[in-house]
C-alpha cells in the first residue's frame, strides 16, 4: 500500500515500477529477475489524468502488464462487500499472478 498526500508522486512512482515489471529494465540499479504484472487500485486520480499520464509513457507492452482502476465513486469502502466483490472480479479478470514470459 502506498499512501501520502495528493501530488507527491505516488501514481508516477507506481507506474514507473509497473513499467519496470513490464520491460524487465533495472530499477534504481536493481536487476529485475522476472517481469511482473501490476494492478493498481486507486482512489485519487480521475480517468482523464490517468489517460494523460499514460500517453506520456510510450510503452506498448504496458497494455498486457498494467491495469489501473477508476476511482470508486464513494471511495475505497473496503467494509462494503459490494466493493470487495467488484475489486475481486476486476483482479480475477486481469490475473496479475499469470506469467507472461
Amino acid at each position: 500500500m502506498v499512501a501520502d498526500p495528493p501530488g507527491v508522486g505516488k501514481s508516477r512512482s507506481l507506474v514507473a515500477l509497473a513499467e519496470v515489471g513490464a520491460t524487465g529494465f533495472e530499477w534504481f540499479n536493481l536487476a529485475v529477475k522476472r517481469r511482473f504484472r501490476t494492478l493498481i487500485i486507486q482512489n485519487e486520480n480521475g480517468l482523464y489524468r490517468l489517460q494523460r499520464e499514460m500517453t506520456d509513457i510510450d510503452e506498448p507492452c504496458l497494455e498486457d502488464y498494467l491495469r489501473i482502476c477508476a476511482p470508486p465513486p464513494f471511495g475505497l469502502c473496503f467494509w462494503k462487500s459490494q466493493l470487495c466483490d467488484q475489486l475481486k472480479a476486476y483482479a480475477d479478470s486481469f490475473d496479475p499472478q499469470a506469467r507472461l514470459d
